[in-house]
């Protein structure tokens, strides 16, 4: 990399950095921000000279960088089979991992110490795998901006859910950035910040293969639910909660199951779900897919998992109170998230809107397992 090009691109990077600290409004003070920055820039100063000769090279095919074991837990799948024909190495990009870098490799940049973790991980996986391909979960910070800088090798971003139009998803610095499908695609359209530039290209699910080619599930009274974990403590989230399970409470011919969020707490949940016998809460290791294998329905507000479920034809039905409006800048008002009501039927926000709902869906079933498909 030329000199000017190289400039260019760090410039880029302390200009992602600066955007990134204003949207996220962390205030860290200046004397803290002084104290960490020094004590790294010391620690990096002195220490690679020693362990840097410790560190144990390993040929890579591929590596992919996970933010923790979950997303390979949730991909698994896709890296047995291609553990058939490559070389894959794991490694977890978290705060432990990114300081521990910094006693191993030196960062020669002009950069901000702060952002000297990101330089030394980008560096010493580059060193230790010299991979040909690196697979990356990690989207909001400024690790696959550096990885672009010490690396030749191609990046691809595995998405881990819809990709929404915030300054979360505004880091584009990937050859190939892969996502679920169309309503990603317009949400990236719809956002004025990015940073970088990528191939997008749809892949459908990471963690779900479709079933598409299928015989056509039959319906049955068996209806999931899947959880934020915000209930109990957002407002409007607890209120279409509580919604649903008063609607199940009078209709005791339909069973309904509880998928909670990785995050949630289970204490709301499993305290006014007690002893309403046609109301299961899943354990929380139960996977997705065996999760809906024998349901008809997909109850949500806006998980991207009654996507993910649609893809194994599933129909789904959203509760949400709040008043729709397609131009607000919350898409929780909008729906311009998942897009689930452009596919589906419009938002239920009373007990009639979940009957008629759900009458509707069943009476015709087909037409919805069809709409599950686009």
């Amino acid at each position: 990399m030329t000199k000017d090009k190289f400039n260019t691109h760090i410039d880029s990077i302390l200009d992602y950095y600066s955007y990134l600290k204003y949207q996220s409004d962390k205030k860290n003070s200046i004397y803290k921000d002084f104290i960490i920055g020094f004590i790294i820039k010391l620690i990096n100063k002195i220490f690679p000279i020693i362990f840097r000769p410790f560190i144990k090279q390993k040929q890579s095919d591929i590596l992919v960088v996970m933010t923790c074991e979950q997303n390979y837990t949730l991909t698994k799948h896709i890296w047995i089979e291609l553990e058939k024909k490559y070389k894959i190495n794991y490694v977890i990009e978290n705060k432990k991992s990114l300081i521990k870098s910094i006693f191993f490799m030196p960062s020669t940049f002009k950069i901000p110490s702060l952002l000297r973790p990101f330089d030394t991980f980008s560096k010493l996986i580059e060193y230790k795998y010299k991979p040909k391909l690196m697979c990356i979960f990690t989207h909001y910070n400024l690790l696959p901006n550096f990885i672009k800088i010490n690396s030749s090798c191609k990046t691809i971003y595995i998405p881990h859910a819809i990709i929404d139009s915030s300054y979360l998803y505004s880091n584009f610095n990937f050859d190939y950035y892969f996502v679920f499908g169309k309503s990603s695609e317009i949400n990236i359209k719809n956002n004025s910040d990015k940073f970088g530039k990528s191939k997008i290209v749809k892949v459908g699910s990471t963690m779900i293969k479709n079933i598409y080619g299928e015989d056509k599930p039959k319906p049955n009274n068996k209806i999931i639910y899947f959880s934020t974990f915000t209930v109990g403590s957002e407002e409007s989230i607890t209120r279409d909660f509580d919604l649903m399970i008063s609607w199940f409470k009078s209709n005791p011919g339909f069973k309904l199951y509880i998928k909670l969020h990785p995050l949630e707490k289970s204490d709301y949940v499993k305290s006014h779900t007690k002893n309403i016998n046609n109301i299961e809460v899943y354990d929380k290791n139960i996977d997705l897919v065996s999760s809906i294998d024998e349901i008809s329905l997909v109850i949500t507000n806006y998980s991207v998992a009654s996507v993910e479920a649609a893809l194994r034809l599933k129909p789904v039905l959203v509760i949400n109170s709040r008043l729709k409006d397609k131009d607000s800048d919350d898409f929780r008002d909008s729906d311009n998230y998942l897009y689930l009501e452009d596919f589906f039927l419009d938002r239920c926000s009373n007990l009639d809107d979940i009957s008629n709902g759900i009458k509707q869906i069943y009476d015709n079933y087909d037409y919805f397992i069809e709409q599950s498909k686009v």
